[in-house]
C-alpha cells in the first residue's frame, strides 16, 4: 500500500478524478530497477478499465533495456501528469505550477497474441489520436513491436490548482 500523501488536501480520492487524469494525460513514465540501476522510460499509452481493474497498454522495440527487463520481470512503478498552467506568485519563490498527476505500481506482461496486440495498439492509438478509427497492422509490424499491458495494483492522484 502506498504511504499517505503529505499534503492530504491535494490528494484526489474519487475514481472519476483518477480516470480523468488517464484520459487527459499523454505520456506515461515507467520506472524499474535492473542490474544497470534505475530506469525511467516515457511511453505513449492507452488504457481501459475492466471490472474495476485499470490496464495501461504501451509498446516498444523487441530489443533493448526495456524489452530485456520485461522478459525477466514484471514489477514497475509509473507516473504521469497533466500540466494545468503556471501559478504566478508575488515574489520569485511563490511561483508554482498547477497540475494533476498519478503515481502507482503494477505488473507488466508482454502480449504475445497478434489479435490482442492489435486491440492494445488500438487502445493506444485511440487515446493518442482521439479517434477510434479502424486500423490494419501488417504481420511484419506486429513481429517487430513488443506490446505490453500494465495491470495497475496501486494508484494515487494529486492535484495542485
Amino acid at each position: 500500500m502506498m504511504k499517505p500523501m503529505r499534503l492530504e488536501k491535494r490528494e484526489m480520492k474519487e475514481r472519476r478524478e483518477l480516470m480523468d487524469v488517464l484520459r487527459d494525460g499523454t505520456t506515461l513514465h515507467i520506472a524499474f530497477r535492473d542490474d544497470d540501476g534505475i530506469a525511467v522510460f516515457p511511453v505513449n499509452y492507452g488504457y481501459r478499465e475492466i471490472d474495476g481493474l485499470v490496464e495501461l497498454a504501451f509498446h516498444g522495440a523487441v530489443g533493448g533495456r526495456k524489452a530485456a527487463y520485461f522478459a525477466a520481470h514484471s514489477r514497475v512503478s509509473f507516473e504521469l501528469e497533466v500540466p494545468e498552467g503556471l501559478i504566478i506568485g508575488s515574489y520569485a519563490c511563490a511561483y508554482s505550477f498547477a497540475y494533476r498527476s498519478l503515481m502507482g505500481k503494477g505488473d507488466v506482461r508482454i502480449v504475445r497474441d497478434d489479435e490482442e496486440k492489435q486491440r492494445c495498439l488500438d487502445l493506444l492509438l485511440d487515446h493518442v489520436t482521439g479517434s477510434a478509427a479502424r486500423r490494419t497492422y501488417s504481420p511484419q509490424s506486429l513481429l517487430l513491436t513488443n506490446v505490453y499491458v500494465l495491470s495497475v495494483t496501486e494508484m494515487t492522484g494529486k492535484r495542485r490548482s
